[in-house]
Order: C-alpha cells, then sequence, then structure tokens
C-alpha cells in the first residue's frame, strides 16, 4: 500500500499548478471541507435543540409514570408502593392528581390544569432551573398550601407575586348542583383560594396550562380522597429509563402500565426523528454535489497521466496497484477537505457554545442563543458517509486508468 501512496500524495503537488485539474481538485477540496461544517454545525444546533427541548419537557413529565390502562383515577391502596421503592434505581416517588379548573384573580379568569402533588416533589424535581419569580414551595411558614404557577397564566391572571395577600381563586365542577345555581354559575363550582409562591417559564404550552399545588389541597377541592391519576418516578443517575420500566411493570397489577419519557411525549420524539431525517435528505444532496468535484478531478487527472500510467506498468507495476494509486489520491482529497471540514466546525461550535454568537433574537425564549451539542454518532455517521461517498465515486475513474495503457507509450 506504500507505492500507491507514495505516487497518490506526489500527484497532489502536481494540483498547485494553475491547470483545469487543480482548479478542479481546489474546488473540491472546498466544497467537501465547507459541506461536512455546514453538516455538523446544522447537526450540532439540531442535537443543542432538541437536548433543550426534552429539557423543558422533562420539567414536569417524570421518567417513569405509572398510571391506568383504562379509566383515569385510582385508589393509592391499588398501588405496591413498597416493592416500588425497593427497587434499585428508583429514588422517589410522587402521586399525581391532575384536575381541570378555572382561576380567577381580581375579576380576570383563566383555564388551567391543577396539579396536585405531595411533598416529595420537591426532593427530585426538574423545574427549579425555571423558577423566573418567587420562592418554589408548597406551604408557606404558617404551613398554608401554596400555588406554583406557569409565567404566561401569571401574566394572564396580572398575579403579582412580590405581594403578601395575593390569593388565587379555584373554581372546580361539582357533581351536582343546587337551587342556587340557578341565580349564578358560580354556586355550579366549588371554590377555594390559595396563595402563589413562584412562577416557572417552561414554554408557551406548559406556562399557559399548567399550576402545581400541593395534593391535599387538591383533594379537598375534589372530594376525591386518596385518588390520584398517576405515580411519577424518579430514578437514580447511571439507570435507564427502559431498563426499570420492565422492573416496575413486574411488581404492579395488571391493569396499570408504565411509560417512560420518550413515550409519553411520542408525537414530540416523532416530529424529532422526522426532522432530523429531512435534515440528513437535505445534506446528503449538498454533499453529492461536493464529492462529484472528486470524479471529475480524477477522471481529468487519469486522462492527463495517461502516458505516466503506461510507464509504470512498463516498469513492471501491476494493473491493481495502478488501480489504487488513483483510488488512493481521491481518498486522501476526502480526507483532506473532511477533516478540514470537522475541525472548522468544531471551532464554530466552540465558539457558538462559549459566547453564543448567533443569538435567537427573542425576548421571551428560555436560552438567549442557538444552543449546541456534539454527538459522536453523527461525527461517526459523517466520516462512514465519507468513506462510502469517495470510494463509490472513485471507484470507476481508477478502473478506468487501467484501461489507457498504450503500446506507443512503452
Amino acid at each position: 500500500m506504500f507505492i500507491p501512496f507514495l505516487f497518490a500524495s506526489r500527484y497532489l503537488y502536481t494540483h498547485k499548478k494553475k491547470t483545469l485539474t487543480s482548479f478542479i481538485a481546489l474546488t473540491a477540496l472546498i466544497s467537501i471541507t465547507f459541506a461536512t461544517t455546514a453538516l455538523l454545525c446544522a447537526l450540532a444546533v439540531f442535537s443543542g435543540l432538541e437536548n433543550l427541548t426534552h429539557k423543558l419537557f422533562q420539567s414536569l413529565d417524570p421518567p417513569l409514570k405509572v398510571q391506568l390502562k383504562q379509566g383515569k383515577n385510582f385508589f393509592l391502596r391499588d398501588i405496591p408502593q413498597q416493592k416500588i421503592q425497593q427497587i434499585k434505581g428508583i429514588i422517589n416517588i410522587v402521586p399525581v392528581l391532575e384536575k381541570p379548573v378555572m382561576l380567577q384573580y381580581k375579576g380576570v379568569q383563566a383555564f388551567a390544569i391543577l396539579k396536585g402533588v405531595d411533598d416529595n416533589f420537591l426532593i427530585h424535581n426538574n423545574l427549579s432551573p425555571f423558577i423566573v419569580q418567587g420562592k418554589m414551595q408548597l406551604k408557606d411558614e404558617k404551613n398554608n398550601p401554596c400555588a406554583i404557577l406557569g409565567h404566561c397564566l401569571q401574566k394572564q391572571l396580572g398575579i403579582p407575586l412580590n405581594e403578601s395577600f395575593s390569593f388565587l381563586d379555584i373554581f372546580y365542577p361539582t357533581k351536582k348542583g343546587n337551587m342556587l345555581s340557578f341565580f349564578s354559575p358560580y354556586f355550579v363550582y366549588k371554590q377555594k383560594k390559595i396563595k402563589t409562591s413562584a412562577s416557572f417559564a417552561v414554554s408557551q404550552q406548559v406556562d399557559s396550562k399548567y399550576v402545581i399545588v400541593p395534593l391535599h389541597f387538591l383533594f379537598h377541592l375534589t372530594q376525591n380522597f386518596n385518588q390520584v391519576t398517576s405515580l411519577a418516578l424518579s430514578i437514580d443517575k447511571g439507570y435507564t429509563a427502559e431498563k426499570l420500566k420492565k422492573k416496575v411493570e413486574r411488581v404492579l397489577p395488571t391493569q396499570f402500565v408504565v411509560h417512560t419519557y420518550l413515550e409519553q411525549n411520542a408525537s414530540l420524539d416523532k416530529a424529532i426523528y422526522a426532522e432530523k431525517f429531512i435534515l440528513w435528505i437535505t445534506f446528503f444532496f449538498l454533499w453529492l454535489v461536493a464529492y462529484l468535484n472528486i470524479f471529475f478531478v480524477l477522471y481529468i487527472l487519469i486522462i492527463n497521466k495517461r502516458k505516466d500510467i503506461t510507464i509504470l506498468y512498463a516498469l513492471g507495476i501491476g494493473k491493481s496497484t495502478i488501480k489504487r494509486i488513483f483510488l488512493c489520491h481521491g481518498f486522501l482529497l476526502s480526507f483532506i477537505g473532511t477533516f478540514l471540514g470537522i475541525f472548522l466546525a468544531l471551532i464554530l461550535i466552540f465558539l457558538q457554545d462559549k459566547w453564543g454568537c448567533i443569538t435567537l433574537g427573542i425576548d421571551t425564549a428560555v436560552v438567549d442563543a442557538y444552543p449546541v451539542k456534539i454527538i459522536v454518532k453523527d461525527m461517526c455517521y459523517v466520516l462512514m458517509g465519507m468513506f462510502c461517498f469517495t470510494f463509490l465515486l472513485s471507484y470507476y475513474p481508477s478502473k478506468m486508468a487501467t484501461k489507457l495503457i498504450h503500446k506507443k507509450w512503452i
């Protein structure tokens, strides 16, 4: 393999001359470099946005969620919580009750979902980094219940969290009306007041929908004591949700099912993969155009070197070795362009991650600049694609080189 590499690297120096071959070779090198850089930067931004999206949704969605296969509410006694707690890797169990309610503050109304949780929610949660105002707590100093609501709901209702007496009215529809409901629709609802302690900003879809309250407060509001809609399970580091899911399912009764975070957001996961697939297809054609230059470089180089090819053959170098010379030359061009592109992409990704050079330009966004994340698997795919493209586009010109041997040059 030393002889093909020696001649292939020697032909790189011939490209320094101002010829058509050198121009096409330089074009191939630049196009491969920038195509690789663009692909890796796009994948890094996409992976960063995907990672940010998962973090936002994981702020309220647990790694594992236990709920009924059919129906909504179930009693806590129906779940063997002690057996679940004994499973290695499960570090926290939070009973959750969700109910739709109507909110009101000083005449301003809004509909939301009340999410009742117990004190274990504060021990292991992903919501703390997204608290934008107030203090994250479910009880105040006097042990009174407190509500943590989405930032969009706070702005819509105009609730000032810095005031000591900012109470939120919550209305929940009763199962049966009474005679007073004929005179006012408010008598159809059961009303309770709760103090607001903090607001969180995750996404507009979440912030305008959820209010987190103590579980016992929601029990008294709905009169559904000891009934919950799900159990949120937190897992320890080093454990995967897929493996723990199977262990939890073994101790659960047959009427219950366990969903991982990705299964809870199946539509989001499918949308992300579809967008990533479209991204790969788009850059596939960009890559194809970039690597086509290698084909033309080899084709023109072989025509110009047909006399040298014949001389090499006369000196005893076999046809397979001559074919490998030009195949190796194509790989050298591809390797140089690809690794230059990877190096340039890593520099740009580092600058974006360190200083956030390109901003989103949205004041209400969770982050100021585009998030980036390097995925080693994507880089491996780039190298595999480079190898496949180079081999396919270099094989035919290299094979053609052995057919240009002519007796008049011997």
